[in-house]
């Protein structure tokens, strides 16, 4: 049985405008998606659910953090490497549609810019055609230089590039996960959060007062890279009006509960 999932829904909206496309055209043609202009209808029908495609990457971008921070106070450093990277990943989708940007998956990665008489553009590179690596390059590439992840480089990379190489070297490069040992880069915050149990506000607040030296720092950036770009994600959610579900927030809520973050309800539930 095939299990069920319900898609983006500007990823519907485009399916359903390349095969209304596709009827069009002779047996056996292919249609080529980046031959679409968006007309001013399409464009309204667009914008007015990429909200909900926004607001779905912002929750999954909150779930992945708070429980990468209860792994992390679990001793479990492997998973929290990973739904660190995860939150990161969702919070640039966040981002992306929180500025009218689309990725859409149809033979290849498409980026696509609501907007009247825009094409559907993509890249002929593997650097492009994942779903991980192709979102990575496509933020980059339009807002590297306003982006604060972006303005200095860890191990001779940009701040999402190395937290994508951390993440692939825990879940895939290694032969198995690190535990009970850990990556020499990632033992002082483990040490300090699960081993001496030192308070989650404490360390969060810290990184806050120093942004500059803890996200760009590898024993701290894979928790503060994570977090800087969550708190900005929140703050554009926050300034759109947009807002998450009721068991949404209760489901947040909860997990800030029990990691002793409740004093931050105001920052991320929205």
């Amino acid at each position: 049985m095939a299990i069920s999932f319900d898609k983006r829904k500007t990823q519907l909206i485009c399916e359903r405008l390349i095969s209304d496309e596709q009827s069009k055209l002779p047996a056996n043609s292919k249609y080529k998606f980046e031959t679409l202009c968006l007309s001013s209808e399409q464009e309204a029908e667009l914008k007015s659910n990429i909200i909900y495609d926004g607001i779905g990457f912002y929750y999954n971008a909150l779930v992945s953090f708070f429980q990468g921070l209860l792994s992390l106070r679990n001793n479990s450093v492997s998973w929290a490497c990973i739904e660190l990277y995860y939150s990161t990943y969702y919070s640039l989708r966040a981002l992306l549609a929180s500025n009218d940007y689309t990725i859409i998956r149809y033979n290849g990665l498409y980026l696509l810019k609501i907007l009247e008489n825009q094409y559907p553009s993509k890249k002929n590179s593997r650097e492009y055609n994942t779903d991980h690596k192709g979102t990575i390059n496509y933020y980059v590439d339009h807002f590297r230089d306003s982006d604060y992840l972006c303005s200095n480089e860890i191990d001779g990379k940009i701040f999402y590039e190395w937290m994508m190489d951390l993440r692939e070297t825990t879940n895939y490069r290694n032969i198995h996960f690190n535990e009970p040992d850990q990556f020499d880069i990632l033992e002082e915050y483990v040490i300090k959060i699960a081993k001496d149990k030192e308070s989650i506000k404490d360390i969060l607040d810290c990184f806050e007062a120093d942004w500059d030296y803890f996200c760009f720092s590898e024993e701290s950036a894979w928790i503060a890279g994570p977090y800087k770009k969550l708190k900005e994600t929140a703050e554009k959610f926050q300034q759109k009006g947009n807002s998450l579900e009721d068991e949404q927030k209760d489901y947040i809520t909860k997990l800030m509960d029990l990691l002793g973050l409740s004093n931050l309800k105001n920052t991320f539930v929205i």
